[in-house]
């Protein structure tokens, strides 16, 4: 953030050498669009520079075993069979491409709380109106909230016998709030429901254990690697 007064600024970290973030600049918002550390500029640049090099070997032969041994460190560092993981634009294209892909039956219900990204609710709209489905909101509790149990409690009303799928973010967009992801998969499996966790601010903000998050019920994981990470 930009100070609008003649403020001291606060002492930078000692980790800001590996950004070309502007000094004279606070930077907070990795959540929209994260600064690029200057290791992975330079890793771009080679890529760029063997891409550039000759294009078609590039695309026919070069890039497959480059993306996956990138998929294989990815898995490493979340826990997650590199078999499993597909690189997509970012999390809105992802959810909307599972939402797409997604057969619903007549009476299915959807559940999704009010901190959810508003461009991800526009895909669940879009899909659930075409299939007819009803969309049921989760009203989360105001802050401050006393405990994780109320978010629990919230998630449990929303659910009807009808209930199919559930989007459920592990950090929400509009109020940072770092949501008890584990007890609530619990419940939805305890009731067969499906889940898609939108973990756009997940990877490199919180520890992430994919394998035991699908264990408790997790269907569909999210993430972008161009905020925290």
């Amino acid at each position: 953030m930009h100070y609008p007064y003649s403020m001291p600024l606060p002492l930078p970290s000692p980790l800001n050498k590996h950004w070309k973030l502007d000094p004279e600049v606070v930077y907070l918002n990795h959540g929209s669009y994260g600064a690029t550390p200057l290791p992975v500029q330079a890793a771009q640049d080679r890529y760029r520079a063997h891409m550039e090099n000759e294009p078609v070997k590039w695309f026919s032969h070069d890039l497959d075993p480059i993306i996956d041994a990138t998929r294989a460190s990815l898995g490493t560092f979340v826990n997650a069979d590199p078999a499993d993981i597909v690189f997509l634009t970012n999390v809105t294209v992802a959810v909307a491409t599972i939402l797409s892909n997604y057969h619903f039956n007549d009476g299915d219900e959807v559940l999704a709380d009010t901190h959810e990204y508003q461009a991800c609710m526009n895909n669940m709209r879009r899909a659930t109106g075409k299939a007819g489905v009803k969309i049921n909101s989760v009203v989360l509790p105001p802050f401050p909230i006393a405990s994780p149990n109320e978010v629990v409690e919230a998630y449990l009303k929303g659910i009807t016998p009808k209930t199919r799928l559930a989007l459920i973010s592990q950090v929400t967009s509009p109020s940072g709030l770092v949501m008890p992801l584990e007890p609530i998969l619990k419940e939805l499996k305890a009731r067969n429901i499906d889940v898609i966790v939108d973990g756009a601010h997940g990877v490199g903000f919180v520890p992430l254990d994919l394998k035991r998050l699908e264990s408790l019920g997790m269907t569909y994981y999210t993430s972008n690697a161009h905020k925290w990470l």
